[in-house]
C-alpha cells in the first residue's frame, strides 16, 4: 500500500519495511559493540517502541535483561505536553547498564521524563536507543545516543507508531499527506 486513511487522515508510505530492518540491523551492531560485555537492562518503552524493540534485540546476542515501562505524551497529532505514567519503571536500576528504547524523539518531552526518573535510580549508565529522530522538532537537550532513521517533522505512523490508536501494525512508515 502505498497511501492509507487513518481515522479521518490520509497517509502516504516514505520508508519500506526493508529499509527500516537493515536500518535496525545496522543499529544492533553498534549497540552489540557497546553493550557486549555489560549485561545491560534493555527497558522498551511501550507501546510505541515494542515493535522496534523486538526487532532490535534479535540483533543483540549477549546476556540481557528485558523489561519495559510505559510513558505518553501524544494526543492525536502532537505532544499534549503533559507526560502519562502508566507502567512504573522497574525498581532493579541501580548500578546497571540502561539501553532505553524508544520508538521516536522528536520534542523529546517523554525522554526528558524517563531519562529524569531513570537517573534517581544512579544506573551505572544510561543511553538511549530510538527507531526515529527528529532533530528539528526537539525542544529539550536529551538526544538519544542510537538512532535508526533521523527524519524532518512530518508526523509518521507505522512500525509501532500510531494516530489515535492506529497504525501501529503497519510494516513501513507512512507520513500525513499534505
Amino acid at each position: 500500500m502505498e497511501t492509507i486513511v487513518l481515522h479521518e487522515l490520509e497517509f502516504q508510505k516514505i520508508i519500506p519495511e526493508a529499509i527500516i530492518l537493515e536500518s535496525i540491523q545496522k543499529l544492533g551492531n553498534t549497540i552489540r559493540k557497546e553493550y557486549y560485555n555489560l549485561n545491560p537492562i534493555v527497558l522498551v518503552v511501550l507501546n510505541g517502541a515494542f515493535i522496534f524493540g523486538a526487532e532490535l534485540i534479535k540483533h543483540l546476542d549477549f546476556p540481557m535483561e528485558l523489561d519495559f515501562v510505559r510513558y505518553r505524551s501524544y494526543k492525536g497529532l502532537e505532544s499534549g505536553g503533559e507526560i502519562i505514567k502508566s507502567m512504573a519503571l522497574p525498581s532493579n536500576l541501580s548500578q546497571r547498564h540502561i539501553l532505553l528504547v524508544e520508538d521516536i524523539v522528536d520534542t523529546g518531552l517523554t525522554l526528558s521524563a524517563l531519562k529524569k526518573d531513570i537517573e534517581l535510580q544512579k544506573p551505572a549508565s544510561l543511553k538511549i536507543a530510538t527507531l526515529i529522530f527528529k532533530p528539528l522538532a526537539l525542544k529539550y537537550s536529551e538526544k538519544p545516543d542510537f538512532s535508526a532513521i533521523e527524519t524532518s517533522n512530518p508526523f509518521i505512523v507505522g512500525f509501532g507508531l500510531d494516530y489515535k490508536h492506529l497504525g501501529r501494525n503497519l510494516r513501513s512508515i507512512y507520513q500525513l499527506k499534505d
